[in-house]
């Protein structure tokens, strides 16, 4: 034991030699090289000082080195990163939000304001202070007697900021609508415009409103219009829609067989204003009488079927109207009620009014004052039936009117092919109506022979060698001209130094050619600057589906510069449809086939050419030029149907460019049925007087009597877009729109035995 206690003590007397220790300094010291100094730090260690400086230990803890981070980088937790911004920095942002910088300066955090201040940045940097305004909101400030100042609030809410009106422009600081900014002024003072529909208004002191000055006569029909009361039938005028308060109407050439006689021509009136209409109906008997008040007759019995028509006026329930349920003597101060229609049974002196006169082999050319002027105090929609009454005739159509204001000076006319039957023929028919005195109107006839004119009347001078004649009309004067055998007035144009009517038709026409049998034709024609770039040709309704020759004709005319005419489906197959039908143009027919204008696809027609097609399907049509399109109804022959199967009637076809969306029409009480065609795209919500069409759809698709109802839902033509869906409707005046103001066309027609009318539903008539 003495032994090992021995060794272990002189083992530790030998462990550290004198003059050979490792760390020869004190506790709180350490060696550097062979000195003792003192220690300041920890060995090795990192600081940061402030944001960018840093200060280092050496590895002995006896020394500190300070340096600076590189630009772009911070001190964090002692070392040096890659910063956003400096930690604890304040900044606003563009929404007036306060943020302080993160401590690792690698972005900013929320730092919101107190609740009513907003952050705020100046000279002493950023700070919360109360806010005055509504961030980014504007004012105009007014100082001293300069034009009021834009200011806007900045973002924090903390001041307004001066802000610059364009000067060159004349724009001023203005509020409207409650919020200030830079706009021209709207009126300066003394200027009048209107405050509301019915209210004049005067130059408000911040030239950017009306105040009330004075109101228009609501009861006698005023409107404010460019700060002034005037009447709705001057604000009509600008407007340029199928309604208007002046029209010219006139009785064209119809049979006198078949007790056409008896049967009355007939204006009918709606009235689509929230107020009633007093309506006038003139005529001027010769040149040199003062215009005279047309007449109407209470009632007229028409027999077969025994039947009694009326001038009566009903309300927008369809109701008679106490005391003008059995009308008579003139057509003055005639008043209809809002949404209610007028049927007047017009006759002169106790005789018929019609022009020609309508007599076989077209002997009824010439010049003769057979115009009546319809003037309303409201705007309205206007009518006339050839006769209003009935399939015993055999022989009628009806005709939108159009307003004086929707009139032009250049027309092409449509026409009705002759019928020949034995050695004599019912002719075509072009009439001209003087809507002012001294008109001069300047005939083309350029389509020889179909053109050729019987000339059997005074006053329709002869066409000199380049086919042109020269006619002056006076107001309510009218030029009749009846085409010669197998001819065709189709592509007369005209041209006139003031506004004129112009009717085409036929007094009794085939359709197809040489197809039993025949119905009188009318229609009033559009003038040429209303016509369009795009149709959409939508077939009638289809009275028998089983048979191949019911079919619809559609004629087309080119204006001055020519078309080429691309369809959709292609006209390839339109006309491939025409021949499966099987239906011929017939032996000796004056019309152009548009067979032989076709280059491939496309329909190319020269300056003014015209030319037919028939087909039983839709189609999309558009050309780079304008053109005009009317669409002809097959006759009951081409139906099979012995009963209420039509027969020829022409419609205008509206162009795409001139659809509404929203309608007021009239369909008769005096035809089988009534059917209306929608032409538009699909999934436009049209509602029938206020009823969506396509909750109503005919449980029974053949009853007459279930009206109105949605007959067939909405098909489509080719791959166009375009369609159309077909309703049958009840009789009596109805307003028809879209839901979401889209618009579409409108076809209205009927069909009774060996008659029927059609007509669009309306349109604009925009000048272009």
């Amino acid at each position: 034991m003495k032994r090992v206690l021995g060794l272990a003590l002189l083992l530790l007397g030998c462990a550290e030699p004198d003059g050979e220790r490792d760390d020869p300094c004190g506790v709180d010291q350490g060696l550097v090289g062979e000195a003792c100094e003192a220690i300041v730090c920890p060995a090795a260690s990192r600081l940061c000082l402030d944001a960018v400086e840093m200060e280092i230990c050496n590895e002995h803890g006896t020394s500190r080195t300070r340096i600076s981070c590189p630009e772009g980088e911070i001190c964090h937790d002692g070392e040096c990163v890659v910063s956003e911004c400096l930690p604890g920095q304040l900044r606003c942002t563009e929404g007036g939000l306060r943020e302080r910088c993160a401590r690792d300066g690698r972005g900013y955090q929320p730092d919101p304001c107190p609740v009513g201040q907003g952050c705020a940045e100046g000279d002493g940097g950023v700070a919360c202070e109360a806010q005055i305004c509504t961030p980014d909101g504007t004012r105009c400030h007014e100082v001293g007697e300069r034009a009021p100042q834009l200011q806007r609030c900045n973002a924090g809410g903390t001041a307004w900021v001066d802000d610059r009106c364009n000067v060159a422009l004349s724009e001023i600081c203005m509020v409207i609508d409650d919020v200030a900014g830079c706009h021209r002024p709207l009126c300066d003072p003394g200027d009048t415009g209107c405050f509301d529909d019915h209210t004049i208004g005067i130059c408000n002191a911040a030239r950017n409103g009306w105040d009330p000055d004075r109101s228009c006569d609501q009861e006698a029909g005023e409107v404010c219009a460019g700060g002034r009361c005037v009447s709705q039938c001057e604000l009509e005028v600008g407007n340029t829609s199928y309604m208007g308060c002046e029209f010219f109407a006139a009785e064209l050439g119809n049979l006198t067989t078949l007790g056409h006689e008896q049967h009355p021509y007939a204006l009918v009136v709606a009235n689509p204003m929230d107020g009633p209409v007093s309506v006038d109906v003139t005529y001027k008997a010769h040149e040199g009488a003062e215009p005279a008040y047309a007449q109407m007759i209470s009632n007229r019995r028409v027999d077969p079927p025994g039947e009694i028509l009326h001038s009566e006026v009903r309300d927008a329930a369809r109701q008679l109207v106490p005391g003008q349920d059995r009308l008579s003597g003139l057509i003055q101060g005639v008043e209809i009620p809002s949404g209610g229609t007028a049927t007047l049974l017009i006759m002169v002196n106790g005789e018929r009014f019609n022009v020609g006169p309508a007599v076989l082999n077209g002997r009824g050319t010439g010049l003769d004052y057979k115009g009546l002027r319809l003037v309303s105090t409201r705007p309205v929609v206007v009518y006339q039936f050839n006769p209003l009454c009935c399939n015993t005739n055999a022989s009628n159509d009806a005709s939108l009117l159009l307003p004086v204001s929707g009139l032009g000076r250049r027309y092409h006319a449509f026409a009705g092919p002759s019928w020949p039957f034995g050695r004599n023929y019912y002719p075509g028919t072009v009439t001209l109506i003087g809507t002012q005195d001294e008109t001069q109107v300047d005939l083309y006839f350029e389509h020889a022979p179909h053109h050729t004119l019987i000339l059997d009347r005074q006053g329709m001078p002869v066409p000199d060698a380049d086919g042109r004649a020269t006619v002056t009309l006076n107001r309510f004067q009218t030029l009749n001209l009846e085409s010669g055998n197998l001819g065709d007035l189709t592509g007369l144009r005209m041209e006139a130094d003031k506004p004129i009517g112009l009717f085409g038709g036929a007094v009794c026409s085939q359709l197809p050619f040489g197809s039993r049998a025949c119905d009188h034709l009318e229609e009033q024609l559009l003038p040429d600057e209303t016509w369009g770039r795009r149709y959409v040709g939508a077939p009638f309704r289809r009275r028998n589906p089983e048979s191949l020759q019911e079919t619809g004709y559609f004629r087309l005319i080119a204006g001055e510069d020519g078309v080429r005419v691309g369809f959709d489906p292609p006209i390839e197959q339109l006309l491939a449809d025409s021949v499966e039908a099987g239906i011929p143009y017939g032996v000796g027919s004056p019309i152009p086939s548009c067979t032989d204008f076709l280059q491939g696809q496309i329909l190319i027609l020269g300056p003014h050419e015209n030319c037919e097609f028939n087909t039983r399907l839709g189609f999309k049509a558009e050309s780079e030029h304008r053109f005009a399109m009317m669409h002809f109804m097959s006759g009951q022959e081409s139906t099979g149907l012995a009963a209420h199967a039509g027969d020829p009637a022409m419609m205008v076809v509206a162009p795409m460019d001139q659809y509404r969306d929203q309608y007021m029409f009239l369909t008769p009480s005096t035809y089988h049925v009534d059917y209306v065609n929608v032409v538009g795209p699909e999934n436009m919500g049209i509602r029938l007087d206020g009823h969506p069409v396509a909750e109503m759809p005919c449980e029974a698709p053949e009853d007459p009597n279930e009206a109105p109802c949605l007959l067939q839902p909405w098909q489509e033509f080719g791959r166009s877009g375009q369609g159309s869906l077909i309703l049958r409707v009840d009789d009596g005046p109805h307003v028809i729109e879209s839901a979401g103001g889209d618009r579409f066309g409108l076809m209205v027609y009927a069909f009774d035995s060996h008659v029927s009318y059609a007509y669009p539903g309306g349109l604009d008539l925009t000048k272009y």
